[in-house]
């Protein structure tokens, strides 16, 4: 199995086979929580005005993410996993727009054989998922911020979503050559 590491927009516009977009703090750990608290299903998409056509169209229920931050005028939540912790989804689809995670899917989305949304509460699931088809090539795809900055010890410090990336493609490797077997079987039970 082969495994790339691709970062930001331009990332997921090259991301080819099994593909997990990572954005690790908030659009996919809020979709998580949206799944879970009994939303049937997510929609993402690129615009505002995509989401609230969508909702229009009676393609979804909910309108949930954010532009700079905040919740777009029209939507019903923000992008806080917080502010949805408590919501009941039952029976009803999210419409789900923000400025890094959902660009990526949207983007990955042309190529991509698999796909998936991976964040931080989400990584050991994800990386199952990702092994549990025998992929030939699993694409990563860090979004979020291009930051890379160096803090006083000297050491350089990388968006979150980047850490997450190379970290879960280290998982995929050594739980593909070393337990191959175990992990498909957890991931399919």
């Amino acid at each position: 199995m082969e495994i790339s590491v691709h970062s930001l927009l331009e990332g997921a516009k090259g991301a080819t086979g099994t593909v997990a977009v990572i954005d690790v703090f908030r659009a996919f750990t809020t979709a998580a929580i949206a799944l879970a608290n009994g939303a049937t299903g997510i929609v993402m998409v690129r615009t505002v005005e995509e989401a609230l056509a969508l909702r229009e169209a009676g393609i979804g229920q909910i309108c949930m993410g954010e532009v700079r931050g905040r919740a777009p005028d029209g939507f019903d939540f923000g992008n806080s996993p917080f502010e949805i912790s408590s919501v009941d989804f039952s029976s009803q689809t999210i419409i789900q727009r923000t400025s890094a995670g959902t660009q990526g899917i949207v983007e990955a989305a042309t190529k991509a054989d698999r796909l998936y949304a991976a964040s931080l509460g989400t990584a050991e699931a994800t990386v199952r998922a990702l092994l549990s088809g025998s992929p030939d090539h699993v694409s990563l795809v860090a979004m979020g911020r291009e930051r890379v900055e160096t803090n006083r010890r000297g050491r350089t410090l990388r968006d979150p979503s980047s850490e997450s990336a190379r970290r879960q493609a280290g998982r995929s490797r050594c739980y593909s050559s070393a337990h191959p077997g175990r992990w498909r079987s957890r991931s399919l039970s």
